[in-house]
C-alpha cells in the first residue's frame, strides 16, 4: 500500500511544478507539456497539460522547479545540460531531489529524481518532463486558483465514486469533506445489513478499508445481516458469510446424520460447509452422489484485489500531477 500513503508528496511536487514561475500577470505564453512518474510498485502513463506560463529568459526555461524548503547544493552546466542538486527537509519530511534539464527558450526536457522519506515512509520516485513553446499569447491565471477549481471537481467525483483515500488518508486532499464522506459511509453500510446487498459488497476490501477509516463497525453490519438471514432461512448467505452461526446450525442439523440425508436437507449448504467428511467412504464420491459440490458452499462474487482498488485512488490523483 506504498503508493498510496506516498500520494501526498506526488501532489505537493506536482502543485510545486504546475505553480513554478506563475505569478499573477495577465500575459503570458501558452506551452504544451509533459510529464511522467514512476516508483516502486507504481507507475503512471505519461500525462499532457497545455499552461500559460510568464514570458522567461531563455536560460530560464528549462530550469527545475524550486521549493521553499529545498536548498539548492549544486547547479553546473555540462555540455548544454544544466545539472541540479538539492536537499529539501520539513519536520518529519527529508529528501533529496537530483537531476538535469535541457533546453531554451522554446523548449525543454529533464528528469528529475526524488529519493527519501515523506510522512515516515522510504520514498524513491523519477520523473520525465518536458515543454514546447506555441505561438501567440495567452493569459495567466492564479495557479492556486486552478488547483482549487480542479480540486473541487475532483472531490465531486471522488464523494460520488466513494474513493475513501481522498477525503480519509494522511493529507488527504479532501480531507475538509471526510463528516460528509463517512456519513454516506455510514448510509452505505446500513444498506448492506440486507443480505442481498452484504453479498454484493460486504467483502470488497475496499467496504471494510472505509468503515474502518470513518470508524464505522462492519463486524457488527455482518451480524445483522447473518441474523435476518437464519430468519429468512437463507442457509447459503450463513454458509458463506456467517461462520459463527453456521457451526452452531452444524451442530444441531448435520452432525450425526448420514451423509447423503444431510446433503439432502434444506441445511445442505451448512452441512457441505461444516459436517465432518464421512468415515470409510470418499468424501468426494459422497458429495458427487448427493449432487453436491464436496465441501463448498455455493461461490461468492470476488470482490475487486488491492491492485485494483489502488489504481482506482490512483486514476483519481493523477489529475494533479501534471507537470
Amino acid at each position: 500500500m506504498q503508493p498510496a500513503r506516498s500520494r501526498p508528496l506526488l501532489c505537493s511536487i506536482a502543485l510545486l511544478a504546475l505553480s513554478a514561475g506563475v505569478s499573477a500577470q495577465e500575459s503570458g505564453e501558452p506551452w504544451d507539456t509533459t510529464m511522467k512518474m514512476e516508483m516502486a510498485g507504481f507507475s503512471m502513463p505519461e500525462q499532457a497539460q497545455r499552461v500559460c506560463r510568464p514570458k522567461a529568459k531563455a536560460e530560464e526555461a528549462a530550469m527545475p522547479p524550486m521549493d521553499p524548503r529545498c536548498k539548492l547544493v549544486e547547479s553546473k552546466a555540462v555540455g548544454g545540460r544544466h545539472l541540479f542538486k538539492m536537499r529539501c527537509e520539513d519536520g518529519k519530511n527529508r529528501y533529496v531531489m537530483e537531476g538535469e534539464t535541457q533546453g531554451g527558450s522554446d523548449n525543454y526536457r529533464g528528469k528529475m529524481r526524488v529519493v527519501g522519506t515523506m510522512d515516515g515512509e522510504d520514498v524513491d520516485m523519477t520523473q520525465t518532463f518536458s515543454g514546447r513553446k506555441l505561438p501567440g499569447t495567452c493569459t495567466i491565471e492564479d495557479p492556486m486558483k486552478q488547483h482549487k477549481s480542479m480540486l473541487a471537481a475532483e472531490c465531486r467525483e471522488a464523494m460520488d465514486e466513494m474513493q475513501h483515500p481522498m477525503f480519509t488518508m494522511e493529507n488527504a486532499p479532501c480531507a475538509d469533506q471526510k463528516p460528509e464522506f463517512c456519513g454516506k459511509v455510514a448510509k452505505k453500510l446500513q444498506e448492506l445489513r440486507e443480505p442481498a446487498r452484504y453479498k454484493q459488497e460486504g467483502g470488497n476490501p475496499q467496504t471494510a478499508e472505509m468503515a474502518k477509516a470513518c470508524g464505522q463497525d462492519l463486524a457488527a453490519v455482518r451480524r445483522e445481516a447473518c441474523s435476518r438471514s437464519v430468519s429468512a432461512k437463507d442457509w447459503t448467505f450463513v454458509a458463506s458469510h456467517c461462520e459463527e452461526e453456521g457451526k452452531t446450525l452444524a451442530r444441531q442439523h448435520c452432525e450425526g446424520r448420514d451423509y447423503t440425508a444431510a446433503m439432502s436437507s434444506a441445511y445442505a449448504p451448512i452441512c457441505s460447509r461444516y459436517m465432518a467428511r464421512p468415515k470409510g467412504r470418499d468424501y468426494t464420491a459422497a458429495a458427487a452422489a448427493a449432487g453436491q459440490p464436496a465441501g463448498q458452499s455455493a461461490p461468492a462474487a470476488q470482490p475487486p484485489s488491492a491492485a485494483d482498488t489502488i489504481k482506482k485512488g490512483a486514476d483519481k490523483l493523477k489529475k494533479f500531477l501534471k507537470f
